[in-house]
């Protein structure tokens, strides 16, 4: 797999939820979602995705059609399956993503996985895109107050973009 954000991605956002009640919390018990916000380089509409976090292995593969990319899906399962048992990791999960409001429906995203690791020092995301990998630790210290009102725990951003945009003389020519 290719370690990189995709081309046509300028920016992207993650964000990690914990829905969690007060009693849930109590009894140990989490609901973990990430949310994702892609702005894409041609100027375009935002694009927002999520993860449960919740489901156990197992559950990765259902709706998982037969004409899918299989390679895609086992990269993933492998991934995990190697993470699970390094030492440190106090939890992993790995859900498909689905657009906004697809939720009920089970509409997934094909290619398109989210892996969330939980270590002692924090939270690591990993995005699956087709053929491609990244890494993002979460933040869980610099949270503004309407993050927190909203139940997120952590969140990270990564850009595409240097903000520099080169010029060349036949530009002006």
């Amino acid at each position: 797999m290719k370690t990189q954000m995709p081309p046509k991605w300028k920016f992207l956002k993650v964000d990690l939820f914990d829905n969690a009640t007060v009693d849930e919390l109590k009894e140990g018990k989490r609901r973990l979602k990430l949310a994702f916000s892609i702005k894409t380089v041609d100027g375009g509409d935002w694009l927002y995705f999520r993860a449960a976090m919740n489901s156990p292995r197992k559950s990765y593969k259902r709706f998982v059609e037969e004409d899918w990319d299989w390679k895609h899906y086992n990269t993933v399962l492998k991934h995990h399956d190697e993470i699970r048992h390094q030492q440190g990791v106090e939890r992993i999960n790995i859900s498909k993503v689905y657009k906004k409001g697809w939720a009920q429906s089970k509409h997934t995203i094909e290619g398109f996985s989210a892996m969330l690791i939980q270590t002692q020092e924090g939270y690591i995301c990993r995005l699956y895109v087709k053929d491609m990998q990244m890494q993002l630790e979460l933040e869980t210290t610099n949270l503004n107050q309407s993050q927190r009102k909203n139940n997120v725990i952590a969140s990270a951003n990564i850009s595409n973009s240097t903000g520099y945009v080169k010029k060349s003389i036949d530009d002006y020519i």
